[in-house]
């Protein structure tokens, strides 16, 4: 278990994080055509997949 994870890494509201993830992986991909969005889409699920786990082990 990581002591030193940044705070801001950590908000109250699990979906308040997925949400600001989801936005700047939209971000990221405006301008880069089909393929930079799919990339984010992809890049954004492994995201989402690691943050979840990670509250799941630690509410396990």
């Amino acid at each position: 278990r990581a002591a030193s994870v940044d705070p801001e890494l950590r908000p109250e509201d699990p979906g308040a994080l997925a949400q600001q993830i989801e936005d700047w992986i939209r971000a990221q991909g405006a301008g880069h055509g089909r393929w930079g969005r799919t990339a984010g889409w992809v890049f954004g699920a492994l995201i989402l997949a690691s943050v979840l786990w990670l509250i799941l082990r630690r509410l396990a």
